[in-house]
């Protein structure tokens, strides 16, 4: 008697065991993580710097590439040991001002966002957990200029397709939290732009649209459960 409950016992914990070891390995897979960081971008902008120098006509011309602050956010959700999908939130803006900030001519304030939906596939090393991520979404961009001798302003908006491809090392900070650096190259097609009354922006021929190619660089922060 005395081994038939024993044995049933064991049979219980067995069981129990393997239930407990099932949800670890399904909570393992879907590990939820969500952070953001800072960084900054390299921006390829010909039309929109073409634009900017016919419009201003500065002795001191836009540059076709230029530096400008980032803003990410993401999240993801581990669907396998080595793969995780997710979202993907991008601001990079950009303040134009032919001639310096201290001009008192024309100022462009460009700004691009890009929700998309990334793929990473993630590989441990040592202490370290590197990532590769590819994304796509839409993209909208926004250009404000400014001429303020008349205090005028327009503004055009437009939408477009955009891509990711980059790369992470993350580094846990402790059992919830990780740290790491990231590399990606977006491109963001926004290719027309409009104001309200359906005008682009155009000037002696040159078109301004924001069809940019990104180098980012940025340092995240994320909490994973």
């Amino acid at each position: 008697m005395r081994s038939g409950r024993s044995s049933a016992a064991s049979a219980a914990l067995l069981v129990l065991w393997a239930v407990c070891a099932s949800a670890q390995e399904a909570t393992d897979a879907s590990t939820v993580r969500a952070g953001g960081g800072l960084g900054v971008a390299l921006i390829a902008m010909p039309r929109l710097a073409d634009y900017v120098n016919v419009v201003a006509s500065s002795s001191e011309p836009a540059d076709e590439f230029a530096s400008a602050a980032e803003l990410a956010l993401f999240g993801d959700v581990r669907i396998s040991d080595e793969w995780s999908a997710g979202v993907y939130w991008g601001r990079v803006a950009k303040t134009i001002e032919p001639g310096g900030a201290s001009s008192t001519g024309w100022a462009f304030d460009a700004t691009v966002r890009m929700p998309l939906f990334t793929l990473r596939r993630s590989v441990d090393a040592g202490v370290m957990r590197l990532e590769l991520t590819a994304g796509a979404g839409p993209t909208s961009g926004e250009l404000t200029q400014r001429y303020r001798p008349l205090g005028s302003e327009q503004r055009f908006t437009g939408n477009g397709i955009g891509v990711l491809a980059g790369a992470a090392a993350f580094a846990p900070l402790d059992a919830h939290f990780i740290a790491g650096v990231a590399v990606d190259v977006r491109w963001s097609g926004v290719g027309r732009l409009t104001d309200a009354g359906g005008r682009e922006p155009v000037h002696r021929g040159v078109t301004a649209d924001m069809r940019w190619t990104h180098l980012s660089l940025q340092f995240l922060i994320a909490a994973q459960f």
